[in-house]
Parts: C-alpha cells; structure tokens; sequence
C-alpha cells in the first residue's frame, strides 16, 4: 500500500500544514527538531553526537562488536563510524578489540565510563520522550508507531540484527 494512503488510513489528519508542506517535510522537520534537541539538550553536556550516541547505544545493546555490524544495525556510514568511534575511543568510552586470528578486524566494546554514561544518557532520553508524548492517547501512539514502521521497514525486523527494545535501561545495561 502507498504510504500516504496507508498514513491516511491510520492517521486521519491534513497531509499538508497551511503552509502547504508535505507529509515528508513534515517527517523530515521532526525529525530534524528532534535531533537538534537531543544533541543540544542531553547529548551536548556529555560533548556527544548524535551518531555518536547511537554507536554508544549501539555497543549497550549489542555488546562487543565489529564496525560492520554497528553500520548494518544503525545505517551509518562506514567512514563516519570510523570517525566517530576514534573519538569515542580516545574520548575513552570505547576500546578496540583487534583479533587475535586477523589484526586488521577489531571489535569495539564499552569501557565502564561508555556503559555508565550511556546507561545515564537513555534515562534522560526516556524521561524527555515521555515528556513529548504526554497527553497523546495511546491510540495517537500505537498509530504513530505504525507509521514509523512503515516508513522504516525492517528497522525492528529479525534480517537486521537489530535488538528490538522491549525493557527498560536498567534490563538493558545489565544484559551488556
């Protein structure tokens, strides 16, 4: 189904502000807000990027792992992965693992300072997202939802080797 007769279906709203933006620009810009408020109101104090949190996040949820699984699991590209996690390696958060069989592969892991800090970050990220939604029915959650889904196919799906979250932190960091 098109998405936005599949967005029409779930969400039975004006596809277009009066100014006459489209339901991509829409998406786009919330996203877009959302990003800017992340990095500048949680994420900016620990001197971190967005990116740089979803490697973080990443390595929390997941555990050890080569670069390759985080590009696959996050789609970030594999030259910003690289930029990134140098950083958050000399930042000390994370530490490459070479392979003893093949030291040209390595693994990135969290250091105790990545796993505390990172534990700290999703707690703020959680308390301000409940914040956002507060007063959304949970109808307008469940749809909203499904239109995420639909936009991002596969992004939960068990072909990505992405951990659907279904705890909280807490269950989270004690399984890293």
């Amino acid at each position: 189904m098109p998405i936005f007769r599949f967005a029409a279906s779930v969400m039975p709203v004006a596809w277009k502000t009066p100014a006459g933006a489209t339901l991509t620009q829409r998406v786009h810009r919330a996203a877009t807000t959302i990003r800017r408020h992340i990095e500048h109101e949680i994420l900016g104090p620990a001197k971190l990027t967005l990116t740089s949190y979803e490697i973080l996040h990443t390595l929390w949820i997941q555990g050890a792992c080569p670069p390759a699984d985080i590009i696959r699991i996050t789609g970030i590209r594999a030259p910003t992965v690289s930029e990134a996690a140098s950083r958050l390696v000399s930042d000390q958060l994370v530490t490459r693992r070479v392979n003893a069989r093949d030291a040209r592969s390595y693994r990135l892991q969290l250091t105790p300072a990545g796993r505390r800090l990172v534990g700290r970050l999703v707690k703020d990220i959680e308390v301000d997202e409940a914040e956002v939604l507060d007063g959304l029915s949970a109808e307008a959650l469940t749809a909203a939802k499904a239109l995420l889904d639909h936009l991002q196919p596969g992004a939960a799906g068990p072909n990505t080797g992405v951990v659907e979250e279904t705890g909280s932190a807490d269950s989270n960091q004690a399984s890293a």
